[in-house]
């Protein structure tokens, strides 16, 4: 696989970020300790949710999914691709992605018919996205992601951010940790996401991503001092992703 440095480059950044200010002792090091907080629900009450394939949603922010539209929030999921790939056949994949949906109780979506699009494509995908919906709070796969599409869906929202108004952003988690500033607690919806994940039957043949998802949301539960299970993001007004990952 060729490596693709301009997504290298944003993930050591946000690396850079925290290491830098803990490669140190003493109070320096104390100062740059960090305590994420539960949080009941996310800020705002339209939330785009941008899933790189279509169990990503599911896999790293089902619970708060759930919890949002049990609020009354509105919620879209936008799948960007139904890889086919040592899969099912198109329809059985649809079927596996729309019972999902159903479980989770998303209603509002798009799911495509095709293989993950190209840079340019996602840009202009997200920016729609972002002008015709007009969400508070963006979710995003984050820059720590252990995979290339992830990083590439990643890369391009940056682009598109530069193009919409003022919205704020949350990085969920996949195969990469965030550093948290947000922590939801999702006990009480974790059942109903095991059961979404689940329905992706032909992905978790390979993968248990029940597990996966299982162990992490119980890790981020305890390691922030709480019980049970929870989903962790990092939370980012429009100027600080921009800032940090927007380049010159």
């Amino acid at each position: 696989m060729t490596m693709d440095l301009k997504a290298v480059k944003l993930e050591l950044k946000l690396i850079h970020s925290k290491i830098s200010k803990r490669i140190s002792i003493g109070e320096g090091l104390a100062r740059s300790a960090w305590n994420p907080m539960f949080i009941e629900l996310p800020p705002g009450r339209r939330a785009l949710i941008i899933s790189p394939h279509p169990d990503d949603d599911a896999i790293g922010m089902g619970g708060t999914i759930i919890k949002m539209l049990e609020s009354g929030a509105k919620v879209r999921v936008v799948n960007l691709s139904l890889p086919l790939k040592d899969g099912p056949s198109y329809k059985d994949r649809e079927k596996e992605a729309l019972l999902a949906l159903q479980i989770m109780g998303v209603e509002d979506y798009m799911l495509p018919d095709g293989e993950f699009p190209e840079e340019g494509l996602l840009r202009d995908i997200m920016v729609k996205e972002i002008r015709e919906f007009s969400p508070d709070l963006v979710f995003i796969p984050s820059p720590m992601e252990n995979n290339i599409q992830h990083l590439a869906t990643f890369s391009a929202y940056v682009d598109a951010l530069k193009l919409v108004g003022d919205v704020a952003t949350a990085l969920y988690e996949v195969w990469g940790m965030v550093v948290p500033n947000m922590i939801v607690d999702i006990t009480a919806q974790s059942q109903r996401k095991a059961q979404a994940i689940a329905a992706h039957t032909s992905q978790i043949h390979k993968v248990d991503y029940v597990a996966m998802a299982k162990g992490l949301n119980q890790y981020r539960a305890i390691s922030c001092g709480g019980s049970g299970q929870a989903e962790a993001f990092l939370f980012l007004e429009r100027k600080d992703l921009l800032k940090q990952f927007g380049g010159k």
